[in-house]
């Protein structure tokens, strides 16, 4: 199954304003990430830390299925 990183608008804006935007649009997300993980990105001001907000799994016509997981900044409880 493939994976891929979606990122809030805030997510966003924080990666563009850390110079990190380009690292995180490049990230794959390994299936086992749940609710909840923290993801730390390294970038040369220091760790920034972003939360999986939510996972959500989508599933084409021909019956392929891409696990998808969004990403949100600052870290805080993901939705129920």
């Amino acid at each position: 199954m493939d994976t891929v990183a979606e990122f809030t608008q805030s997510a966003r804006d924080h990666a563009a304003r850390t110079g990190i935007l380009e690292r995180l649009r490049t990230f794959s997300p390994d299936a086992r990430i749940v609710t909840g993980d923290l993801i730390e990105f390294a970038g040369d001001g220091g760790t920034e830390t972003f939360v999986v907000y939510a996972r959500r799994l989508r599933v084409r016509p021909d019956g392929r299925q891409t696990l998808a997981f969004v990403l949100d900044y600052p870290p805080r409880h993901p939705r129920p």
